[in-house]
């Protein structure tokens, strides 16, 4: 039988497996000691993989650990079997089970000679648990490819959320990977909206970074897209972080003027650079542009927190603006 076809013989036992009754389940359980063929063994072991990583999905209790426990037998036993569609995300999983997972996971990478597809859907499932591991994932199907940007794109964005979310003192040695993938990734000319979606958060990790020359970078990156397309999106985020650019160049004028360029649009979408100019000491300016995001946010929980902060600043409290993002 032929790779591609074995994989997909594999797979029907898998999903045959998701449907099955809960005493037919037991009965193959009590039979597997009892099994005489490898063949009869991996049949049982796909079903019950199946069955408890579509109970494990759908409800708690001990599914999870029962799926981990087939899974680990099914990747030691089972050459050229991929399971990229039967992955369970670790945070479902018990901290003991999560341990086996993982090793299971990276013994399927490393000695079942795991496709990109496989490899990139264990970088996805690592990305949120163990960011070392995803990214030599995502490096190892770059050695097996031609040139995907697209992976680059990934890793950009992997160290981004660490960057901006992650614990503090991962912050700066991530910002700068993320910095580093992403100028990267942006060198291969990848579509407009790829460009825009990545540069605005990469200018986020510049201003974490303090790394001005990136921020000018990005920044004239994003004006150029407001210029082609004047799309208000695009004219805020321009707007915004040319304006950050500007106060940290101490152009304190000329960061002014791009804020009441925003107060032009009739749309939200962050803080950052109110905050900046609020540190600067422009006060008056960036009450107004509070009182102006006040007409257009159509939620409660952010009318009220916007008040909050025209309050902090009338009674000269310092309100947290910066990494408040306003999106509809």
């Amino acid at each position: 039988m032929e790779p591609k076809e074995k994989q997909e013989y594999y797979t029907s036992i898998i999903n045959e497996g998701q449907f099955l009754e809960q005493n037919v389940v037991l009965a193959i359980e009590n039979r597997l000691a009892s099994m005489n063929s490898h063949k009869e063994e991996v049949s049982a072991r796909l079903k019950l993989l199946g069955f408890y990583w579509h109970q494990a999905k759908e409800s708690s209790g001990d599914s999870a650990s029962k799926y981990t426990k087939q899974f680990d037998w099914c990747v030691q036993n089972i050459s050229q079997l991929e399971l990229s569609e039967f992955l369970l995300p670790f945070s479902s999983l018990k901290r003991n089970d999560q341990v086996l997972f993982k090793y299971s996971c990276l013994e399927m990478a490393e000695f079942h000679k795991a496709t990109p597809t496989v490899l990139e859907a264990l970088a996805s499932l690592f990305s949120p648990y163990n960011k070392d591991i995803a990214e030599s994932l995502y490096l190892k199907i770059l050695e097996q490819t031609d040139f995907d940007p697209k992976i680059l794109r990934n890793l950009a964005l992997l160290y981004t959320r660490e960057a901006l979310n992650g614990l503090r003192e991962c912050k700066i040695a991530a910002g700068r990977k993320a910095i580093d993938y992403g100028k990267k990734f942006l060198s291969y000319d990848p579509t407009r909206g790829e460009k825009w979606g990545l540069s605005q958060d990469l200018c986020k990790v510049a201003i974490l970074l303090d790394d001005l020359n990136s921020l000018k970078e990005f920044a004239e990156l994003l004006r150029s897209f407001a210029d082609e397309t004047d799309f208000n999106l695009h004219k805020l985020d321009a707007y915004t972080y040319s304006g950050v650019l500007a106060v940290r160049q101490n152009e304190i004028a000329l960061a002014v003027t791009y804020l009441k360029q925003m107060e032009s649009i009739e749309k939200i979408r962050n803080l950052y650079l109110a905050d900046e100019l609020f540190r600067a000491g422009e006060i008056v300016a960036v009450e107004n542009y509070l009182n102006h995001a006040l007409k257009f946010v159509d939620d409660d929980l952010k009318t009220r927190q916007l008040e909050q902060w025209l309050l902090d600043i009338k009674e000269n409290r310092l309100p947290e603006l910066k990494f408040v993002n306003i999106r509809d």
